[in-house]
């Protein structure tokens, strides 16, 4: 709900939006819906890098959260 609220008032390319969505995809992890954690991650980095930049220290942490999840999930599957 707190996110459908922030969505209205400033929209997806916000950070504190991608702050949300990346709590988010923790909840994610933690239930083990790893392919939902990743969408949101996603959705996380693209505005990340809108916001700061593709250099920026948050944006190279969320790309190597999702390296780990789909890492995991690689070994998971073979």
């Amino acid at each position: 709900e707190i996110l459908q609220i922030h969505e209205r008032r400033h929209g997806k390319d916000h950070a504190r939006y991608a702050k949300i969505r990346g709590n988010i995809s923790l909840v994610y992890m933690i239930q083990g819906r790893y392919l939902e954690a990743i969408t949101c991650l996603e959705d996380v980095l693209n505005v990340q890098i809108k916001v700061l930049g593709p250099t920026n220290r948050n944006v190279l942490v969320t790309k190597d959260n999702i390296h780990k999840i789909r890492t995991f999930l690689h070994g998971r599957i073979v």
